[in-house]
């Protein structure tokens, strides 16, 4: 499972818990028994333990940084679609999740990217500006993204939109539903 390239230092890392997975630009593998396969895109998603692997030029802690040759390997998994029937919204969702450009879109219009807290006084970032809110509005779970699917001719329709962050506030996919593969990703001012 080590990376067959040479590192000063090397890590391995697992939660511990199940994770469902559907990232498209990694390297990914089930272990099974002794034995060890890689899994290709059209597989995904994978539910299963994971552990990822790096290598590392430094040891930098508490935040590690520099990982090469990152690879993802799944135990007591399931992987491989169905040979029959459609992909369900829920999987072409996760496909589509696993795209870069979605995943940074995602990140970008949740968490500390439209929260802060500054001098006991509590911001969100509602198109592009930060609004002062109470304590209470601060706390209470906002539901940052709405997203909407939608089957047509055989492709799914996936939309993404926000509010809060910066523009772009909505992002579209469209994935395959037989295949599974992305037809197009845009993001929409």
């Amino acid at each position: 499972m080590k990376p067959k390239n040479k590192y000063p230092l090397y890590s391995f890392r697992s939660e511990g818990t199940p994770t469902s997975f559907a990232i498209l630009d990694s390297k990914k593998f089930i272990v099974n028994n002794e034995e060890i396969t890689k899994v290709k895109n059209y597989e995904l998603p994978i539910d299963g333990y994971m552990i990822t692997t790096c290598g590392e030029h430094e040891k930098s802690e508490p935040i590690r940084i520099g990982c090469k040759d990152r690879a993802y390997y799944f135990f007591d998994a399931s992987y491989g679609r169905k040979k029959e029937g459609q992909f369900t919204h829920k999987e072409a969702i996760a496909v589509l999740r696993g795209n870069e450009t979605v995943n940074k879109w995602l990140y970008d219009h949740m968490g500390s990217n439209v929260t802060k807290e500054d001098n006991g006084k509590y911001y969100l970032k509602r198109l592009g500006q930060w609004d002062k809110v109470s304590e209470e509005t601060y706390f209470t779970k906002v539901e940052t993204i709405h997203r909407e699917h939608t089957l047509k001719n055989q492709k799914w329709h996936i939309t993404f939109q926000s509010i809060y962050g910066e523009s772009p506030y909505k992002i579209e996919g469209i994935v395959d539903a037989n295949t599974g593969e992305i037809l197009s990703v845009k993001a929409v001012e």
